[in-house]
């Protein structure tokens, strides 16, 4: 009999290669953009494997269409209209808004 999986320890490995991945995506860019949106591609896949959640720093920093990495003025356009920030991506067009939380 196979010994038993630990889930926890399975989904702590997991959010370290998530964290690696994008930090090794933000470092990449300049030098090769495709390579950065590899990395996040396999970012998505572990998350998605091991339903872990994509930690919220790293959340608004791809492009959901088309997985390239954000690098805010090179492939992304960001505006902020009525309490909501719109980015878009400047590869396949894609518009990604979200609400600016008020500190309080």
């Amino acid at each position: 009999m196979a010994p038993r999986r630990n889930k926890n320890t399975e989904r702590k490995i997991a959010e370290e290669r998530i964290e690696r991945l994008f930090e090794a995506a933000h470092a990449v860019y300049e030098k090769d953009p495709s390579l950065s949106g590899r990395y996040v591609i396999l970012a998505i896949k572990i998350a998605m494997k091991y339903r872990v959640k994509i930690p919220d720093r790293y959340r608004h920093s791809y492009c959901r269409k088309c997985f390239s990495f954000f690098s805010p003025g090179n492939n992304t356009r960001t505006r902020i209209n009525s309490g909501k920030v719109t980015l878009t991506c400047t590869n396949c067009g894609y518009i990604r808004r979200y609400p600016i939380k008020e500190r309080r």
